[in-house]
């Protein structure tokens, strides 16, 4: 919970710098490329920990059982299945500054928007339901050997 807070509290913050040094200057200097960079990619970690980790570990901070691995994995192939394509896009798209973009230093050049894709999207988001069901069925789990105790 803390680290989402983190998350929200700092990275909302760095994506406003960024379009506030863009629009002024014209020109990003490194600390705005750095922040519109993870203004960009910290939404889907975000609500992988919020939305599958959370439920997964709650109440007691781990898993139900060592079986329930598979699921944390799964849940975290796709997150980052949705991170890693944003963060090597070739430009960092600026929310709080419409029609605005900033060049990727480490992006790869012709690198769009690949979850548009077809086959990533079937793929990722079948990954993502499947980790969604994981976690809603660790609570049922937790909430069902509660009653038997």
């Amino acid at each position: 919970m803390a680290a989402i807070a983190l998350m929200v509290s700092i990275f909302n913050a760095g994506g406003a710098y960024a379009a506030y040094v863009v629009v002024t200057r014209g020109q990003p200097d490194a600390l705005a490329v750095v922040r519109a960079w993870t203004a960009n990619c910290y939404w889907f970690v975000m609500l992988a920990l919020a939305l599958l980790y959370l439920p997964m570990h709650f109440p007691e901070g781990h898993l139900p059982s060592r079986r329930w691995l598979p699921v944390a994995v799964l849940a975290g192939i796709a997150a980052s299945g949705f991170v890693l394509p944003r963060a090597f896009m070739d430009t960092l798209p600026l929310n709080e500054a419409p029609g605005y973009r900033i060049d990727n230093p480490i992006g790869i050049e012709g690198l769009g928007k690949i979850e548009n894709l077809p086959l990533f999207g079937v793929l990722l988001n079948g990954l993502l339901v499947i980790a969604f069901v994981g976690a809603a069925a660790s609570v049922v789990v937790r909430f069902r050997r509660s009653l038997d105790a």
